[in-house]
This record gives C-alpha cells, structure tokens and sequence, in this order.
C-alpha cells in the first residue's frame, strides 16, 4: 500500500509539467465585463388587470356562495411558485482543475425617471438584463469569446413586480468557447460551472436612515456535466435546453432614495431617485477530475504523511552489518 501511495505522490508532482491544452492559454489574461440592457418602454403595467384587495367580510360572501375562482382572478394567483432551495454548489478545494474570475458594474440606475410616490414606484423600470462576457485578448488588438451569457428580466409576471417588488432572471443565451478551467485531453471532455449573479444598492430612506451597500437579492445558475468540443454529441442540444432557463433566487426592485425635485412652479417638493445599484458576477470552474485525481485530493494528507516517512527512510543511512 505504502508503495502505491508514494506512486501516486510522484504522479502528483509530475502531473504539473504536462503541457496544458488551448483552453488554459487565458489564464491570468483574460478579461470580463458586463453590458447592461435598458428599456424604459418595455414593462406596461397600465396593461395590468384590477386587482380586486378583499375586506374580510367580501371574501366570507365570495366564499359562501361558493365562487372562489373569483378570488384567484382578481388577485393575481394563489399558488406559491415553490422551487428546491437545496444546491450543491462547486467548493473551493485544492483541485487544479478549478478556476474562479469575479466582474460587475457599479452606478448604474434602474428607473428612467424619478417618482413622487414611494421607494418602490416601478414606474419607468428600465433595466431589463445583462450579457456576461469573458474575452481573451489575442495579437493585433483582436480577442477571442470564451464566455457569453446573456441574461433577461423574466417579464411574464408583472403582476409579481408590482405586488411584490422582486423580480426574476432566465437565462437567454449561453455560449461556452475556451473555458478558465483546465479540462482534461482524454475521455469526457465537460465543465461544471456556477455562476452566482448579486444585486445590491445603497440609499436613504424618508427618515433620513442611510443604508449602504445593500445586498438585493441573488441569482444562481449551475451547469453541470456541461461539453466544452463544439463537435462533440449532444453540444448543441445541452445548450439549447438551457435557453429561456429561470434562474434560482429572486432579487427586490431597487428602492428609490428619497430626495427632492424643482416643481413646474419653482419650489421644491419631495420625491424618490432613479435608484442607484450594481451587479456582481462570480462565476466558478471546475472539470470533471479522475478518479486517481479524486482520491489525492480526498488523502492528500494521508498520502503526504505516508510517503514523508517512507522518503526518510530511503535517505536515512543504512545501520552496519544490514542487508541493502
């Protein structure tokens, strides 16, 4: 057993000068950055249908007479949109076919306009998605796509925006080219990938309480198992299941600060910013690793352990009169 593990602790470090394959030539040159779609124009809540608000004694009334299919049409919907909240996410571990890059924006503003009404008006919402991208600088100023992800706000519901303040993302589009992570030559040549989209925002509220760098809400998509060989079976059918995908999480709209404006008549009256906030991408690699490389790195410390004393006995000097 000794033998076999120092064998394996010599692989280990043998393994780092093997010749790396064209998708690690990015490493420590790429870049990321993200483009953030708007629209004023595009949500129409005047479309929207009444929404019938209930007393306690109306809802006894619909009740009794037995119409409750009055009460889900008018109020938008009873049903919870549960989902499993349970993911296995990729960890940080001292694997080599892991990489990890983080991008965002900052002072960006979510509404067109400011508003007399309250914090959470969503009238003029103008943000309407983002595109990820990593490129890969190459000669003549000229870059290679590695990563595009194109993200859009989930505008089926409206009525989950207005009533809730939250909003949704699914996924538009996806095109994996070069990706950060080593991926093994030989066998399934795949990617697991995480990427964790953040929202978050600073303002202040009517009574003058400052809220600074305030997390929104947060997205998550996880792709497993994901080919990274353009030619390969199945390529093109993974990513194309993907397309028009809901996202995990939810995020609130962005509160507006309160402020003041210049009326028509030149005083000054009360009213609520264009919402200031900022998007944070971080996205992790990691390839499917062997299993020769799955047991290292589950007994590395046995490993190490093992082969140390089995080195200092090979360079410790040998007692007189023994036998070599």
């Amino acid at each position: 057993m000794r033998h076999y593990l120092l064998t394996l602790l010599l692989f280990l470090l043998v393994l780092p000068s093997c010749q790396p394959g064209r998708e690690s030539r990015s490493s420590g040159r790429d870049r990321t950055e993200i483009q953030v779609e708007e629209d004023p124009y595009k949500l129409d809540f005047t479309a929207l249908k009444e929404q019938k608000i209930y007393s306690f004694e109306e809802r006894a009334a619909i009740l009794k007479d037995g119409n409750r299919g009055i009460l889900t049409a008018m109020s938008g919907g009873l049903i919870s949109l549960a989902t499993n909240a349970v993911k296995k996410m990729i960890k940080k571990d001292r694997s080599r076919y892991t990489a990890e890059y983080i991008t965002g924006q900052k002072d960006l503003v979510f509404y067109d306009q400011l508003s007399t009404q309250h914090p959470f008006d969503p009238v003029g919402m103008k943000f309407n998605g983002f595109t990820l991208l990593r490129l890969i600088p190459q000669p003549q100023e000229q870059e290679d796509t590695a990563l595009v992800a194109e993200f859009e706000l989930d505008d089926h519901n409206l009525y989950e925006i207005l009533n809730n303040n939250t909003f949704r993302l699914k996924l538009k589009n996806l095109e994996l080219n070069i990706p950060k992570a080593k991926v093994e030559k030989k066998g399934p040549r795949t990617l697991n990938m995480d990427i964790e989209i953040s929202f978050s925002t600073s303002y202040v509220n009517e009574q003058g309480m400052l809220f600074d760098n305030v997390t929104l809400g947060k997205f998550y998509l996880f792709l497993r198992n994901a080919p990274v060989d353009k030619d390969s079976p199945g390529y093109a059918d993974y990513y194309r299941r993907l397309i028009g995908k809901q996202l995990e999480g939810r995020s609130f709209i962005v509160p507006r600060s309160f402020g003041s404006y210049i009326k028509p008549d030149g005083t000054v009256g009360r009213s609520f910013s264009q919402g200031e906030y900022s998007i944070s991408v971080h996205v992790k690699e990691a390839s499917r690793s062997s299993f020769v490389m799955k047991m290292l790195m589950n007994n590395s410390d046995k490993i190490l352990e093992t082969a140390g004393s089995k080195l200092k006995k090979m360079m410790s000097p040998a007692p007189q009169g023994s036998r070599n």
